[in-house]
């Protein structure tokens, strides 16, 4: 597999894994949806395969997620122990205990990848803190792979990267090709680059489905609303797409068909921020700036910086900056539920409690917890109340999370 400007990436993950034969290692592989993080996963499979062995399971994009759906998939490779609890819907703890067995006792390296992390259930995320705590009895390597430009302020995710244990996690960040990659790739299809990089923002996939329209005419033959909508919406953004295909699903259609703030609302109505600020993004300069607060929100660090590129050059003024990831009055770069959070639990208050007061539920509220305590650098709620005053991160007053003493 010709992986380009990915070498450096797969080194490293080489001696990662060379370094996991004295204690089990963590790899976070984040970046935008296309950018390539299965495809360096299973360069690195190529790569390795006659020596190590890979365990390697997915998170499905599902209304109603399947309990540890990546384990399933894991235990199908195994068998054994792992594969019979799992049937028999024995308590998680059990699972988790044979799943780490069978990392311990095995005589060959062994590589474990959750894929999509950003679509895991629960379950899943806490196997991911169960493992992560736990690996350095082992000699596995551990890959996870998420989309950092889907992950809010309150995404759960977030919470369980926040108490990772520093000293056994790496992470890896893929960027996007330059533009002798993009063109090195029209070359091979036949086909101009001009524009393409700017168009692509050189994520590898948008690349290849410009270049090859053969993807879009098979999926509109196919009549897969969803892949032929992305596909014909990168065709039309290249001045390719020769009449808009009646298959794709309806907000690309809209979008399509000029009707931006219709498709807006379409992908809101989804449940889809990150796809509406796309859609908002070629609206009027307002919608712009709405799209930019989404991106802002979700961390789409590289989308929003396009766009705010494309509003300059429109002549658009007072375009803002973006977030800030910390300031004087916020030196340890909590967002502003977690310094809500953190207020209340200074004030004594249980996630029970602090659920209550702020209308949110224990689970998110623990999240946060967690999130605050990894980014305090503390290992406990007194800790953690300690760390707000020496802050100076003001308490509540008269019961009140948002009224500073």
């Amino acid at each position: 597999m010709d992986l380009l400007e990915r070498s450096s990436a797969l080194d490293e993950l080489g001696g990662l894994l060379a370094a996991a034969a004295a204690g089990g290692r963590v790899v976070l592989v984040a970046g935008e949806a296309g950018i390539g993080k299965s495809a360096l996963v299973r360069g690195f499979a190529e790569r390795h395969a006659a020596d190590v062995r890979f365990l390697a399971g997915g998170c499905d994009p599902l209304l109603t997620p399947r309990a540890l759906g990546p384990l399933h998939y894991i235990a199908r490779q195994t068998g054994g122990r792992l594969a019979e609890l799992l049937a028999s819907g024995e308590p998680r703890e059990a699972v988790f205990a044979a799943f780490l067995d069978e990392l311990v006792q095995s005589p060959r390296r062994q590589v474990v990848v959750v894929e999509d992390a950003h679509w895991a259930d629960e379950a899943t995320l806490d196997l991911l803190v169960f493992l992560e705590r736990r690996l350095e009895r082992t000699r596995a390597l551990l890959i996870v792979t998420y989309r950092d430009d889907e992950l809010g302020a309150d995404h759960p995710l977030r919470g369980v990267l926040g108490v990772l244990p520093h000293g056994v996690v790496h992470r890896v960040r893929l960027r996007p090709l330059s533009g002798a990659a993009v063109a090195q790739l029209a070359q091979r299809a036949g086909r101009a680059a001009a524009g393409l990089r700017a168009l692509t923002g050189g994520n590898p996939l948008l690349v290849t489905e410009v270049l090859a329209a053969g993807a879009f005419e098979l999926a509109v033959r196919a009549g897969h609303p969803w892949f032929a909508g992305e596909l014909a919406s990168w065709l039309w953004r290249a001045g390719a797409l020769p009449e808009v295909p009646a298959v794709a699903a309806e907000p690309y259609r809209l979008l399509l068909a000029g009707d931006w703030q219709a498709a807006a609302s379409a992908w809101q109505a989804l449940g889809c921020p990150y796809e509406q600020a796309q859609a908002l993004a070629h609206g009027d300069t307002e919608a712009c700036l709405q799209a930019l607060r989404l991106l802002d929100g979700l961390g789409a660090t590289q989308t929003a910086q396009r766009l705010r590129r494309q509003l300059r050059a429109r002549g658009s003024l007072s375009i803002p900056r973006g977030p800030i990831r910390a300031t004087a009055a916020n030196p340890a770069g909590l967002t502003g539920r977690q310094l809500e959070v953190l207020r209340l639990l200074a004030a004594g208050q249980s996630n029970a409690e602090i659920a209550a007061r702020l209308s949110l539920s224990v689970k998110t509220v623990d999240h946060h917890v967690s999130a605050l305590l990894a980014k305090l650098a503390v290992g406990s709620r007194r800790q953690a109340a300690a760390a707000a005053r020496r802050l100076g991160i003001a308490l509540p007053r008269n019961g009140e999370p948002g009224d500073p003493s």
